[in-house]
């Protein structure tokens, strides 16, 4: 191959990628990546809040005011990612009434599971 050919090759190639419109493309993708990650972030953050919010307020409006076992272990699971991401406010504030409440085991949910696994390991 010619030698001239070869350096007008390179010298082409390096243009396209030394080009703005080719790293403008680039930031652009890596950008909306960013965006898109941040609204997921917002949405997810938003579906945390509202079951914290939910299993929160049942809990407090219940009469006496307690929170079942099944519950509170549900809601330290949503918690603890919610916190780890930055949530505060009202759902870090119920989390914390909430704490102090009495556990119950009384569950109806709760108590039809245990029949069914009592009952399925007497068949065996």
């Amino acid at each position: 191959m010619n030698a001239t050919l070869i350096v007008t090759l390179v010298v082409a190639v390096v243009g396209v990628f030394a080009g703005s419109g080719f790293w403008h493309l680039i930031e652009s993708r890596l950008n909306k990546k960013d965006e898109c990650r941040s609204t997921e972030n917002d949405a997810l953050m938003g579906l945390l809040h509202d079951r914290i919010y939910e299993i929160c307020e049942k809990a407090l409006r219940r009469d006496p005011r307690k929170i079942y076992i099944s519950e509170f272990d549900n809601l330290e699971h949503l918690a603890n990612p919610y916190f780890n991401m930055g949530g505060n406010g009202t759902g870090r504030m119920l989390y914390e009434e909430v704490k102090k409440l009495p556990k119950d085991t009384g569950d109806p949910l709760e108590q039809m599971f245990e029949s069914y696994i009592n009952h399925e390991s007497e068949g065996k």
